[in-house]
């Protein structure tokens, strides 16, 4: 389980409350992340899924990704558009 620690833009506007909106705890879980590793690897640009927990049974889905990142337990995503920094969290 991931939560969404911050959602930018690329200029570093914050964008994290159009998530906050539907999805307050902003938790979830990634959809195909060793899918969405080797994409960025192999320089396909996917997109990055992000399955809510959480009763709306939404996904959230992001512009092509151009690169991503991982230290500690945290995920850097950046898209053509946004930035978003996930952390991984024990429910």
């Amino acid at each position: 389980m991931y939560k969404i620690i911050s959602i930018t833009d690329k200029q570093g506007n914050d964008k994290s409350h159009y998530a906050t909106l539907d999805h307050p705890q902003l938790l979830g879980d990634f959809y195909y992340l060793d899918m969405l590793k080797s994409g960025v690897a192999n320089g396909t640009k996917p997109r990055c899924c992000f399955i809510w927990a959480d009763d709306t049974d939404k996904m959230m889905r992001t512009s092509p990704v151009e690169s991503m990142s991982e230290w500690d337990n945290k995920i850097k995503v950046v898209t053509e558009n946004s930035v978003y920094t996930f952390e991984k969290v024990e429910v």
